[in-house]
C-alpha cells in the first residue's frame, strides 16, 4: 500500500525535475499540453518512488526502479540510460573536484609549513594538480571552462606567492587564505549545481 506522506529529499526533487526537463525536450507537443503531460507523469513517478520507499527501498535506487518501471510502460529506454549516465557523469565530477581542491590546496599549505615531508606534499600537490586537469577538461561548456582554469591557476600561484613571501602571521596567512579558497569554491560548486559546467 502507497505510503504519500513519506517525504521526499530536495535532492530527489531535483533529480525527478531533471529527468522529466529531459523527456520533455523529446516531446513534440503544444507547451500547454507538455506542462500538463509533465505533471501528471511527474505525480505518478513520485508515488510509485515513496510506495518503493515505503516498501523499503532506498531514495536512490526507488529512484532508478521507478524511472525504468516507467520507460518500459512508455518506450523511452534510451532517454533513461542517457538520464542515468549523465547524472553519474556529474557525481564523478563533483567528486573529482572536491578531491582536486581538498588535495591541492591542502598540500600547497603544507609544503610551506611542514619542511621535513615537503617531498610528500609536492606528490600529493601533483596528484590534486593531474586531478585538476581532468575535472577542468571535463568542463563542457566553454565559456566556464576558460574561466575556470584562470581561477585556478590565479588562486594557486595567490597561495604559493601568499605563503612564500607574506610577512603576516601563519595564523593570518591560514585564516586569509582559507577565506579566499571558501569563497572561490563556493562559486565553482553554486556554477557546477546550477549545471553550468556540465
Amino acid at each position: 500500500m502507497m505510503n504519500s506522506n513519506i517525504e521526499i529529499s530536495k535532492q530527489l526533487s531535483e533529480n525527478i525535475e531533471e529527468f522529466w526537463d529531459a523527456i520533455m525536450l523529446k516531446i513534440e507537443l503544444p507547451l500547454g499540453e507538455k506542462v500538463d503531460l509533465k505533471e501528471k507523469n511527474k505525480a505518478k513517478l513520485i508515488t510509485s518512488i515513496q510506495e518503493l520507499v515505503s516498501n523499503g527501498h532506498k531514495e536512490k535506487e526507488a529512484f532508478k526502479i521507478a524511472i525504468d518501471r516507467f520507460a518500459e510502460i512508455n518506450g523511452l529506454h534510451s532517454e533513461t540510460v542517457n538520464f542515468n549516465k549523465k547524472s553519474k557523469t556529474f557525481k564523478n565530477f563533483k567528486n573529482t573536484s572536491l578531491l582536486a581542491y581538498i588535495l591541492l590546496f591542502g598540500s600547497l599549505r603544507s609544503v610551506f609549513i611542514f619542511k621535513q615531508s615537503v617531498c610528500f606534499y609536492i606528490i600529493v600537490s601533483l596528484i590534486g594538480g593531474i586531478l585538476l586537469v581532468i575535472k577542468n577538461n571535463a568542463i563542457t561548456i566553454e565559456k566556464y571552462k576558460n574561466l575556470i582554469r584562470i581561477f585556478d591557476t590565479s588562486l594557486i600561484l595567490l597561495i604559493i606567492l601568499f605563503y612564500q613571501h607574506s610577512t603576516f602571521s601563519l595564523l593570518i596567512k591560514d585564516l586569509l587564505v582559507l577565506l579566499t579558497i571558501i569563497l572561490y569554491t563556493f562559486w565553482y560548486f553554486k556554477l557546477l549545481f546550477n549545471r553550468k559546467l556540465i
